[in-house]
This record gives structure tokens, sequence and C-alpha cells, in this order.
């Protein structure tokens, strides 16, 4: 009783000198305490709203603005959430006394991009940048490092592998059916004149994984829930109605990728196929060029794709005024770059209506914000966790866990292309929390492959 009454006076005080929002204390408090405790739902928190809450103000949730606000000291919800996820995943790993696991051959990529990350903080800070703008660079960009470790290490058995990939495939389908309510209800984004499902990355990248995930099933023949084939009409229509150009153009070369892998052909077959869909690529694109009216958004916008047009759209424009300056700018400081934090300088027409600690090519971003070792860094994660990705497909003893690396295999090569025309991962907070988690799946499935000469032998027979 006297503990009840100490409690309530207390908190008499803190709601006479903060406000009636103190009262929301203990319920906050007891909600940190149930995340910390399960830090696989917490997990499944982040990844949620990061994917469900757009942060433009559209759609069916229109909150993205507000939520994506800095509460304090510039972190966001997304950011609190992540927080507790990292102390979470540290917590279970000392309440069930096992050892960090490692990401497997990613280990040393991720190491080396850490290193080159230290290095743009000291290259900006002797440059001139913000301390406190710093910080949450790091911070920022500290997710990319941090969730492959703490995904791979929170999902530790077969169960939680095929949960993440059942999960994913329901955020897709959530992501298809609100996109498509938004465009009918006229809430989306709206481009050239029309009104679009998501114009961000996240929504796109996630329904293209999930069509590709379909397409492999399908060619290996692996029956799927009845409530996945339902929904692939609804994923093409949302992924085709985001007008995002060099999404499609992603497409064409993950499904090459992926119907390749999936029906096991030679070398020189697949590089034949490979071959013919390039092809098949520029000659669509000559065909939609070549017509003088074009009536829909969805062929006007493939119609931009033509290289003869590249001059013609003010944001084309814009982007090669933007690699001169940047490419300006790096013969300066080959080595180093310029360091977080630190704007390149505008010496061409478009250049300054513009973020200048942005640019398109995320390859350019990398090597100005983390110098030349970033880049490389960022070119040998990549690589080798799309090598891991064609492993698990090749290796793993569960036929849906070898699918969904044939997705993640076909999604890391789509997101490659498409960050060729804009920087994402590491840059866009939502993207790269995404991609992170990614790469945790991946390190978690490549753990559970067969070792030894027995699985070297059943690899080698397949």
């Amino acid at each position: 009783m006297l503990l009840g009454a100490l409690t309530g006076l207390f908190f008499v005080v803190l709601i006479e000198r903060a406000g009636p929002a103190a009262a929301l204390l203990p319920l906050a408090a007891l909600a940190v305490a149930f995340l910390l405790s399960q830090p696989r739902l917490t997990l499944a928190a982040l990844l949620g709203v990061v994917i469900v809450i757009e942060a433009d103000p559209v759609g069916l949730l229109p909150i993205g603005p507000s939520f994506y606000s800095p509460i304090r000291a510039g972190q966001t919800p997304p950011d609190v959430l992540f927080y507790i996820l990292v102390a979470g995943t540290g917590l279970n790993l000392l309440r069930e006394r096992s050892h960090p696991r490692g990401i497997g051959p990613m280990t040393l990529p991720v190491i080396a991009l850490a290193a080159a990350a230290l290095s743009g903080l000291a290259t900006g800070y002797y440059a001139g940048a913000s301390g406190s703008g710093l910080v949450m660079s790091g911070l920022r960009f500290g997710q990319l490092l941090l969730l492959p470790f703490i995904v791979a290490n929170l999902l530790t058995d077969e169960a939680s592998v095929r949960g993440f990939l059942v999960g994913a495939a329901g955020l897709a389908a959530f992501k298809a059916i609100s996109g498509l309510a938004a465009v009918a209800a006229g809430a989306g984004f709206t481009v050239d004149g029309g009104v679009i499902t998501y114009y961000e990355p996240v929504a796109n990248w996630l329904m293209l994984m999930f069509l590709l995930f379909v397409l492999a099933a399908r060619i290996r023949r692996f029956r799927l829930p009845g409530w996945v084939w339902w929904t692939v009409p609804l994923a093409l229509l949302a992924f085709l109605l985001s007008y995002r150009r060099s999404f499609w153009l992603a497409a064409v070369f993950a499904v090459i990728v992926v119907v390749v892998a999936a029906s096991r052909r030679s070398l020189r077959t697949a590089l034949a196929i490979v071959a013919a869909g390039l092809v098949l690529v520029l000659a669509g694109t000559v065909a939609l060029g070549g017509s003088s009216e074009v009536e829909s958004p969805v062929l006007e916008r493939a119609r931009q794709l033509q290289p003869g047009t590249l001059g013609e759209d003010r944001g084309d424009r814009y982007r090669l005024d933007e690699q001169r300056n940047v490419v300006a700018e790096l013969r300066e400081a080959p080595i180093t770059g310029l360091g977080m934090n630190v704007p390149w300088s505008a010496h061409y027409p478009l250049s300054d209506e513009h973020d200048r600690n942005y640019t398109h090519v995320i390859l350019l971003w990398y090597w100005l914000k983390l110098g030349l070792i970033g880049v490389l860094a960022f070119i040998w994660l990549y690589g080798v966790a799309i090598w891991t990705a064609f492993s698990i497909w090749r290796n793993h003893p569960v036929e849906l866990v070898r699918i969904g690396a044939l997705a993640a295999l076909g999604g890391l090569v789509a997101l490659a292309i498409v960050e060729l025309t804009a920087s994402f991962t590491g840059v866009e907070q939502r993207l790269t929390i995404v991609f992170g988690a990614l790469l945790g799946w991946i390190a978690a499935a490549w753990r559970q492959l067969p070792r030894g000469p027995m699985a070297r032998s059943t690899a080698s027979t397949e």
C-alpha cells in the first residue's frame, strides 16, 4: 500500500510538471520491457512499420511525415525500435549464454565497410561538417552494418528462417492490395498526371522479390498456398502502376536471372538466354520510342527509357549535370572522397537546385562519402551477398528456403541495376533497414547449409 501511494504521488508530481502525456510513461515502459524480452517480435515490428508506412503523405495511411519526423535529438520512431532491437538481441544472447554469430562470407566485407564509414566520418569532421550531423549519419549507417548480424543471431533455426519468408510474402501482399486501393481512391502519389501505387523503393523492391519468388516456385513446381496465387496478379498490377522505369528495367534482368538459375541450364544455354533477353529489352525500347503518340502513362514512362530521349527530360538533364560535378570532385580527392555530410560543389546548370549531399549513382555516393575503400567494400559486400544467395539456392536442404534465396538473388541483381539511377542502400533509411535484414536472412540460411564432403558431393551431383 505504501509503495502504491508513493508511486501515485510520483506520477501526480510528474503530470504536474510534464503534462498529461507523462501518464503514458508506465505503458511506454511496459512496452519497452516487453519488446526487449521479445527481440524477434521487435524485428518484425521494425520491418513492419518501415514497409507499411510510406514516408510520403499519400496512400491509405498518410502519416509518414509525422511518423518519420524526429522525436528528440534527430531520432525517429524506427530509430528507437532499432535501438531496442539491438539491446534486446544482446540481452537474448546473455540470457541463452550463446556466443554471437557472424554472417558467414559477408563478415569481412561488412567489417571493411565499417572501417570505410569511420574513415568517411573522420574525413567529414576535418572538412568542417557538423558534429551532430555526423553523429546522425553514423547512427543511420550503423543500421546497415548491424542489422545483418542482429537478424542472423535471431533466426537461429529452420522454422524462423521459413517464418521470415512467410512474413515477407504477407507484407508484399498487403502492399500490393493497399497500393491498388490507394490508386482506386485517388490517394496515391501523382506522376505525369496519373496516380501511382508507390514512388518510394521499398514497396516496389519487395513486390518484385515476391513475384520472383512465385516465378521460381512455379518453375520448380513447388506448391504454394492459395492466397499467394491470388495475390500474384495484384502484385504485378501494383508493380506496373508504380511507373518506376528503373524497376521495370531491373525486373527484366532479374526475371532472366531467376529463370536461368531455376531451370538449371548449362552455361552456354544460360548465356544465350541472357543475350536474347537483352535483345528483347532493346527491341521493346525502340518500339515504344518509335510511337508518335502514347496514350498510356505506363507506356509513356517506358518510352522514356529510349536512349535518344535521355536529354529531353529536365530530370535527366539534372542527373547529367550532377554527375559532372561529382566526377570533378572525385578528381580532386580520389582516395578519401569528400567525407560524410560534406556537399559537392555546383558548377553546372540545374545542379544547385537539389540536395548536394546526394548523388543518383550509388557507387559515386559511396566514393564521395566513404572514399575509395568505401566503394570497393560496397562492391565486395554486394558480390559476396549474391554469391552466398546462389550457394543457398544450390545447396540448402529445404526447398522453400532455396526458392527464397533465388528470389533474394534476383532482388539483389535488380537493386544493383536500380541504384545505377538512384541511391538507396545506406542513404534512404527504409530501404537500408530492409536491405540489412535481407543480408541477415541470407546469413542465417547460409549457416544451415550442409558441411563436409557429403555436402560437396551432393552439390556436385546436382
